[in-house]
């Protein structure tokens, strides 16, 4: 009897992940309806600890880590309006569509870049994906020849003869309510006959003229993102708090001057704490100078200059 995954009783999320953890497995195939973000991170971990396999491709070898197919992509109108038409489906894709269609996608992507809160756990999640998209641990691809709404996760055990492939399939789409917040049924196939069949069905679309490979457009996006920013170093968040403690001593350096004789008579260190009394003594109304050089003349009651206009 299949293993039955509703998000109710049992996490769709726990049976995936269990899925890939399976002994022998090295590439795993997905292919869903709608992709979040964010959903990566129920798999990022588990993706990472996959060593790959060779698979042909265009009739040459490529290494193979995660291939992920999104399917839904088009807003409800369009595809009311695609099912009224009187050309099929697959006529009517043209490449003007096709440019269309991917840019609506990936400004999604980017939307959902905007919402929420930035919580350090998506950070993580996000760096994580960057770095296996630019490792080409995971490969993206956009299906376009027409609406597909499939959830179907493959994993491949290439050393296994009797079952090298294993298969999930149901309603689970590759997003958090997917994984384990929406009420879901999603089977585990077991059955060589059945996953092989299954695989076949996904390389069919994979290899589609319309399935177009986005992964550098999500490289560029997250690249862009909050999630990719530069951290500061610590030796530039002491640079940043330094500059922010000298902002009064540089203020008066800039916004006053030393009149003669003294600017002649002091040394470039006392001139800098002359112009910092000069200017707690405008903002604060009060300062002390202690001078503790041997040389100093005696002290002698000076008026202070007002500030430079």
């Amino acid at each position: 009897m299949n293993e039955l995954y509703d998000n109710l009783g049992t996490s769709f999320e726990e049976g995936l992940r269990g899925l890939l953890s399976e002994p022998g497995v090295k590439r795993v195939d997905f292919c869903t309806g709608y992709f979040n973000l964010r959903g990566w991170s129920g798999v990022a971990d588990t993706i990472e600890r996959l060593e790959g396999a060779e698979i042909r491709e265009e009739g040459k070898k490529v290494q193979r880590v995660c291939r992920l197919l999104i399917g839904m992509h088009r807003q409800p109108f369009e595809l009311v309006q695609q099912l009224y038409a009187l050309s099929t489906s697959r006529q009517a894709v043209d490449n003007g569509r096709v440019r269309r269609w991917k840019a609506q996608v990936v400004e999604d992507l980017h939307r959902q870049l905007t919402l929420g809160a930035q919580r350090s756990h998506d950070e993580l999640m996000l760096q994580k994906l960057l770095a296996q998209l630019k490792a080409n641990k995971v490969t993206v691809k956009l299906h376009l020849s027409s609406p597909l709404h499939a959830k179907l996760y493959l994993a491949y055990r290439p050393e296994d003869v009797e079952a090298p492939v294993r298969a999930l399939m149901g309603s689970s789409n590759l997003t958090l309510g997917g994984l384990s917040r929406n009420g879901e049924l999603n089977a585990k196939f077991a059955e060589p006959q059945e996953a092989e069949q299954f695989a076949k069905w996904f390389s069919e679309r994979w290899r589609d003229r319309y399935s177009l490979d986005i992964t550098q457009d999500l490289i560029e996006l997250l690249e862009k993102s909050w999630a990719a920013l530069p951290k500061p170093t610590p030796y530039e968040i002491y640079l940043r708090v330094m500059y922010e403690l000298s902002q009064e001593a540089r203020q008066g350096i800039s916004d006053y001057t030393i009149p003669d004789p003294f600017d002649k008579e002091l040394f470039d260190y006392q001139k800098t704490a002359v112009l910092l009394l000069m200017r707690h003594l405008a903002v604060r109304h009060g300062a002390m100078l202690a001078m503790l050089s041997v040389w100093a003349r005696p002290f002698q009651r000076v008026r202070l200059p007002r500030p430079m206009s």
